[in-house]
């Protein structure tokens, strides 16, 4: 009898397409990148980090929903991700909000990651200095940015 049930199961989910499941959590998540945040320092080293700084302090049922990178590195280190980009692509898909603060090299890698995801560019966040973007010749404005701009409006 249980043969058959499970026989039941595994064609129905046959027919299934995982890649097309998209899963819905009540509550929201803000996956913030960038600059360093480093809690032993007073003094915030990053803009990202003065963010989540200010956030614990004025709005904590918001600093609550911040998703960090850093804060699950143990399971990259544990072998849980052989690839750290699939693991930052796997968080990504969990948040409502990708914040990007382009203020380390990092960054700028992820940037490039997520310029390259469509199904993120209604999601992405983009905070650039100022000197990097208000020239509307810079590679930052004149490739990534220009790019999810052009190609989020026809979405």
């Amino acid at each position: 009898m249980s043969i058959n049930f499970e026989n039941a199961i595994l064609e129905a989910f046959d027919d299934l397409d995982v890649k097309t499941f998209k899963v819905n959590y009540p509550d929201h998540r803000i996956f913030i990148c960038g600059g360093k945040v480093d809690v032993k320092q007073p003094i915030p080293t990053s803009f990202r980090h003065r963010l989540i700084e200010q956030l614990a302090k004025q709005h904590p049922e918001i600093e609550k929903e911040v998703v960090l990178a850093e804060t699950f590195k143990d399971y990259f280190k544990e072998h849980a991700y052989s690839d750290l980009l699939l693991f930052e692509d796997d968080i990504a898909k969990l948040a409502s909000v990708v914040v990007i603060f382009l203020e380390s090299p990092g960054s700028l890698v992820e940037l490039g990651m997520f310029c390259t995801k469509p199904n993120f560019y209604k999601r992405l966040l983009i905070v650039a200095p100022r000197k990097e973007t208000e020239n509307e010749d810079s590679f930052i404005y004149l490739g990534p940015i220009n790019h999810i701009k052009k190609k989020s409006l026809h979405l």
